[in-house]
């Protein structure tokens, strides 16, 4: 059975690596509601999602993304999303998300973004 995602548990961390490359209405709301219980699961914990495949992203996830923030702040813990290319980056950029959200560029040598 296929599953758009990973997950690694450790003391401290509820890590999830997303398999999809594009995040929309039709696939974010199952995946939501598995986010949600890793939420639960990390308790006072770090819930971190790597985002290395994903490529492209609707506003829906992005809302989806942020009331997974609030959920993980709430129960006291840390939400942070890693390994975001670029585009993805810059959105987060752009948005001002990345002042509410703790975002990571992908590891490694960045290409210059060219606007």
């Amino acid at each position: 059975m296929y599953s758009p995602f990973t997950v690694r548990v450790t003391d401290s961390t509820v890590e999830v690596r997303l398999l999809e490359t594009h995040l929309s209405e039709a696939n974010v709301e199952p995946l939501g509601d598995r986010l949600n219980e890793f939420a639960q699961q990390a308790g006072q914990n770090t819930l971190r999602l790597d985002f290395g495949r994903v490529q492209y992203l609707t506003s829906s996830v992005l809302g989806k993304l942020i009331s997974l923030h609030k959920r993980v702040k709430h129960a006291g813990g840390h939400f942070q999303i890693v390994n975001l290319g670029p585009e993805l980056y810059g959105l987060f950029q752009v948005t001002r998300l990345n002042t509410l959200i703790d975002v990571q560029p992908i590891e490694g040598p960045q290409p210059t973004l060219r606007v």
